[in-house]
């Protein structure tokens, strides 16, 4: 008897070993389709993780891959000053969620809805201050990644 337990313990372990070995191909397979494009014409600055450029209006671009076995990786574009940064995580399949980064005398970041209300209502008054920096964010964001980002950011 205690035979096949081991054998079935063993069955068990490897089961586990290749479904975790698949896991680990589908994930880097998903993440390197879903980031690749994202990617085209920016420097790598950390190898395979992070990409970033610079227009020749000094708006910053950044592309972070998602971590090992996480699905959330983001793109993030900046004024040339810095102060105002917009966030954008892909989702799995399809459609963002957003994110704004603002330096206002203290730094904010801040979530928020594809309208750019915050889901903290706390933040409201930040957040209005800079709408519109943030929608040039977007119009920069998709121009230089070639994307559709929800038509409602640009209300």
């Amino acid at each position: 008897m205690k035979k096949s337990n081991k054998l079935s313990f063993k069955k068990i372990i490897i089961i586990l070993a290749f479904v975790f070995l698949v896991f680990n191909i589908l994930w880097y397979g998903w993440r390197s389709s879903k980031f690749k494009d994202f990617t085209q014409n920016m420097e790598e600055f950390d190898p395979n993780t992070s990409f970033v450029s610079t227009d020749k209006s000094g708006y910053l671009y950044n592309v972070k891959y998602p971590d090992y076995l996480s699905f959330t990786g983001n793109l993030a574009v900046a004024t040339p000053d810095g102060k105002v940064g917009l966030i954008v995580w892909p989702n799995i399949a399809k459609g963002y969620e957003f994110g704004v980064q603002i330096e206002d005398g203290e730094s904010y970041n801040i979530k928020v809805d594809s309208q750019f209300k915050p889901y903290n209502k706390n933040f409201s008054k930040i957040v209005g201050k800079y709408k519109a920096d943030l929608n040039n964010l977007v119009n920069k964001a998709e121009s230089f990644w070639n994307i559709e980002l929800s038509e409602s950011t640009k209300s």
